[in-house]
């Protein structure tokens, strides 16, 4: 028999125990049985609880990703502001303030963004115009 998955053995299992709910379980075969069932019910417990898990994790990742989304646009903003500001070029913004490009800022892995952005503002203040 192949690789089976979580949601398969689930199956399996429920079948196996649908079918002997319908029939008369002869006396050397309940204790085997019943140790069955009592497998069968810790497996859905533990697979109640990693589908809690997963759910909980593609909530958090979709809390990222949503933040990520913001966190690009932010850039793109800031880059506006900064070339519009007479305080970077069009074509690289950050330079002089980031080794990063704005594309390459928000093209970073999800980790590396946070300790970039707060890189690129530490420079940004100390390269500003003064007030007139």
């Amino acid at each position: 028999m192949g690789k089976t998955n979580i949601g398969e053995n689930r199956s399996y299992g429920a079948a196996v125990l649908d079918r002997f709910g319908d029939v008369t379980v002869p006396a050397p075969v309940r204790p085997h049985l019943a140790a069955f069932k009592q497998a069968h019910a810790e497996y859905e417990a533990a697979a109640a609880r990693a589908d809690a898990a997963r759910d909980k994790r593609d909530a958090a990742l979709d809390a990222v990703g949503a933040a990520d989304d913001t966190f690009d646009e932010s850039v793109g903003t800031l880059a506006d502001k900064t070339a519009g500001a007479g305080l970077g070029k069009r074509q690289n913004p950050f330079a002089g303030y980031s080794t990063h490009s704005p594309s390459q800022l928000t093209s970073l892995p999800y980790a590396a963004e946070p300790r970039a952005a707060r890189e690129l503002v530490a420079e940004a203040p100390a390269a500003a115009p003064a007030p007139a």
